[in-house]
């Protein structure tokens, strides 16, 4: 309850204060991105693999995500946004049985702001780099024959940098983006009967994402058309 208002919070922030100030930073929204991801791990987990390896439970080497990105226009070089990202496919099985007795699994939900600095934008293609800072919630679990764990580390801070490249028309193009996220669970919160004595998960890695960029969204359509109480 208390990461969902945070990141409830965190996400009013971004719709609405920006909103505010839209007017005079003269915004209007640029383009939506829809993504598919997926992030290698640059580490291997040590402790993890000691755990699984008596019931040869598979080294989990990443994770595949999904999300989405709506950006707004400053000028005709810089873009600030948010992103949402969500995992759909983070565990390994040791069976296919179902439920499986034996895995590991991972989730994660991050949703932060984004900027990006444009080093050609044109109707047919652009080039950007891009930082990203924002919050996220990660879980790991695990299950063996010797007992089970779990690992939590929510509204914590995570970082992305990167570039991306897109090609198409004036209001749809394909993209590519790649860069490096850095996900560490210090300290996280623990449960379970074996593991204990594991107090950081490395889930960083380099990633690679295609998607869709929807662009040329009309102008009329822009953050200063919201308003609070009447602002």
């Amino acid at each position: 309850m208390r990461t969902m208002m945070i990141l409830n919070i965190f996400l009013n922030i971004i719709f609405l204060n920006i909103p505010v100030y839209a007017k005079d930073l003269n915004l209007k929204w640029s383009e939506i991105r829809f993504f598919l991801s997926d992030t290698k791990f640059a580490n291997k987990d040590e402790n993890l693999g000691a755990l699984m390896m008596p019931d040869q439970i598979e080294e989990m080497k990443g994770i595949t995500g999904f999300g989405l990105e709506v950006d707004a226009e400053l000028n005709s070089w810089f873009k600030a946004g948010t992103k949402v990202k969500g995992v759909f496919n983070g565990s390994n099985k040791k069976e296919a049985a179902f439920p499986a007795t034996e895995y590991i699994s991972v989730q994660q939900y991050s949703a932060g702001l984004t900027g990006r600095v444009m080093l050609v934008n044109k109707d047919n293609i652009f080039l950007d780099m891009f930082g990203e800072l924002g919050l996220s919630n990660n879980s790991v679990e695990l299950k063996t024959s010797g007992g089970t764990a779990k690992w939590e580390k929510n509204s914590h801070f995570y970082q992305r940098a990167g570039a991306s490249m897109g090609l198409g028309g004036s209001l749809l193009k394909m993209y590519v983006e790649g860069g490096y996220e850095n996900f560490k669970m210090k300290n996280p919160n623990y449960e379970g009967t074996i593991g204990q004595n594991i107090n950081e998960i490395d889930l960083s890695g380099s990633y690679v994402s295609v998607g869709l960029v929807i662009s040329g969204i009309p102008s009329w359509i822009k953050p200063g058309g919201l308003s609070i109480g009447g602002m």
